[in-house]
């Protein structure tokens, strides 16, 4: 098999050559494989490319995260960049700024959506811009359908809350407003689904939809089933509809809604450090795959064979049929290299049963 067929028999819950190994490598850590800053990663798509390329080639892992929250860099966007001593300031088609600190990855500076009256004025950013595609085409092109390679779409809730409105004023909202919560998270369901649809027409092999203003340290699973999930699924129901397939990310403990998650449609749920693997797959292993979850705070401060262990109790937890070894989440900037060569190998070292 190569990496990609080993990556897809495990998302179809079926036992491959080996199990996948597939980490996180989002800004902090590809800008420092490829040895340029973090700012610079994000908004040259060039770069970009060569940066997931690199990382790939470096450690040897089955897939590539087509992680960049906006997909592509418009020559409109990098000509209106603004660079200070610090941080550099992207505007967004929907309005929100990021804010890209020199040395780390993207955070959003100043929300989209000031008043729920400019709801209305809103478009649907049009994917066919010149330069909003141009990683994911490179990418597939480069790959030659070897590698699995994963997109992204921002999830309908965390669209809303941390780019739209700001978190603080969305939790109030939903307390205050839920009308208009429900008609912000409609409009972005519609942005997320759109967006899918272009990757998935491009040929991208896989979509995560990540959702961490959902996590369970924020929102309460009451919440959750009102605001997130209706949304989640309905991206899900319309890019498996389409021909694609949906792996899930949300941050914390989602224990208490893995049923839920399973539910939403999507083909496999990465869950971080803080769920049990063994109890996920005996609550939900027939019905999705799973993802996860050697903890970042082990690969960043630990030692090789730190990881390497911590990557056996996944494998062992969560058996070999139907589970990708990852990372709990993003890995944390400054990284060792030598640990994800470490948790790579781990993988690659490890003995198949079945």
């Amino acid at each position: 098999m190569n990496n990609r067929e080993r990556f897809q028999t495990a998302m179809n819950r079926e036992t491959p050559d080996r199990i996948p190994v597939a980490p996180m490598i989002n800004v902090p850590h590809a800008s420092r494989v490829l040895g340029v800053k973090a700012w610079e990663y994000v908004t040259n798509n060039e770069l970009y490319v060569k940066g997931q390329i690199k990382a790939q080639k470096k450690y040897g892992y089955d897939w590539i995260f087509n992680h960049q929250p906006i997909q592509g860099i418009t020559k409109k966007e990098k000509k209106d960049l603004v660079v200070d001593e610090k941080f550099v300031i992207l505007k967004t088609e929907l309005g929100s700024k990021l804010k890209i600190p020199l040395e780390d990855g993207p955070a959003v500076k100043e929300p989209a959506l000031d008043d729920y009256s400019r709801l209305d004025e809103l478009e649907i950013p049009d994917v066919d811009q010149k330069g909003r595609m141009e990683p994911l085409e490179a990418l597939l092109e480069k790959t030659k359908d070897k590698v699995y390679i994963c997109s992204k779409v921002q999830a309908p809730f965390h669209y809303a809350a941390e780019w739209m409105r700001g978190m603080d004023n969305f939790m109030i909202d939903m307390l205050t407003r839920p009308k208009d919560v429900h008609k912000l998270l409609e409009f972005m369901t519609e942005v997320a689904i759109e967006t899918g649809k272009k990757q998935i027409d491009i040929g991208t092999h896989g979509i995560m939809m990540e959702d961490p203003s959902a996590a369970a340290q924020v929102i309460s699973p009451t919440h959750y089933r009102e605001f997130a999930y209706p949304y989640e699924k309905k991206v899900c129901k319309a890019l498996k509809k389409h021909g694609g397939e949906v792996i899930l990310h949300i941050c914390g403990d989602t224990s208490p809604i893995l049923n839920d998650l399973a539910d939403t449609g999507a083909k496999c749920l990465s869950v971080d450090e803080t769920v049990d693997l063994n109890e996920a797959m005996n609550e939900v292993g027939d019905r999705v795959s799973l993802f996860g979850n050697v903890s970042v705070g082990v690969i960043y401060q630990g030692s090789e064979q730190d990881v390497k262990n911590s990557v056996l109790k996944c494998i062992k937890s969560a058996g070999e049929k139907g589970y990708i070894v990852s990372s709990s989440c993003g890995l944390h900037s400054g990284t060792p290299f030598k640990n994800v060569h470490a948790m790579v190998e781990a993988v690659k070292n490890y003995k198949m049963r079945q």
